[in-house]
């Protein structure tokens, strides 16, 4: 009897542990913030904006932490979030004569993996508004915990555009030649910029978090041979406010 009931007890453990082991994580993240960046893509001009962000984060293989909090590990599906801002010749004098593009937002889905110290992911967005396009990040961080509160990560990034994308923000339409001062250009789909991000994710509490981010791309292959930018060295600051929301079953 005795070890019957050993052994009943060693299956039910077992199988808490592999219900802990294969629990589902969400974690979503939205907020609002300012950003300091360039005017447009490839504009030597600098200023402030509207930014934010929202992350779904859905992770297939999570574990227990000691504290009861689940600590994200393995691979997952995630959301993913761009805003980009309008482009207006009454705010950058040197684009007359080229059409003026709303602000957009890409939204999409990918997959990543989470290591204690680590991340790796691929998303694919796709643009509403302002440009109809599609658009992929590759990126990876390492995650440097540097109190409870505070984490910084740091990693490379690269973007890849659609035609449509190139077409809104690095074409020249004969048109447009015709009314700007700009040669006409025809760029395709592709790599777009390369660069590394910064983030500070500062945990006000257990639901609040402010983010202070530092980002530096550099243009690639049609993006930057396109005659509207300035400069290919595009880097900007960020700073937002969001509110976490964990989801586990």
């Amino acid at each position: 009897m005795l070890q019957k009931l050993k052994f009943v007890a060693l299956a039910a453990g077992l199988a808490c542990a592999g219900a802990v082991h294969a629990e589902t994580v969400v974690d979503v993240h939205a907020g609002l913030g300012v950003k300091y960046g360039p005017a447009y893509f490839g504009a030597k001009k600098m200023v402030a904006g509207p930014t934010g962000r929202l992350q779904v984060n859905e992770l297939s293989f999570g574990k227990m932490a000691y504290d009861g909090r689940v600590e994200k590990t393995g691979f997952g599906l995630r959301g993913g979030f761009r805003f980009v801002g309008a482009r207006r010749a009454s705010d950058s004098p040197e684009l007359a004569g080229l059409p003026d593009i709303d602000p957009a937002l890409e939204l999409g889905l990918g997959i990543g993996y989470e290591a204690k110290n680590w991340r790796a992911f691929a998303d694919l967005r796709q643009g509403l508004g302002g440009h109809h396009g599609q658009v992929a990040e590759l990126g990876a961080d390492l995650k440097l915990p540097v109190s409870d509160k505070l984490t910084v990560t740091f990693g490379p990034r690269a973007l890849y555009g659609s035609a449509d994308y190139m077409n809104t923000y690095f074409n020249v339409s004969a048109a447009s030649a015709l009314t700007s001062s700009f040669a006409a250009y025809s760029g395709g789909a592709g790599l777009v910029s390369t660069g590394v991000s910064l983030k500070a994710n500062y945990d006000i509490s257990p639901v609040w978090r402010v983010t202070f981010g530092a980002d530096y791309d550099v243009l690639r292959g049609d993006a930057a041979k396109s005659p509207i930018v300035q400069t290919d060295k595009q880097g900007s600051v960020s700073v937002v406010l969001s509110r976490a929301l964990r989801i586990a079953f």
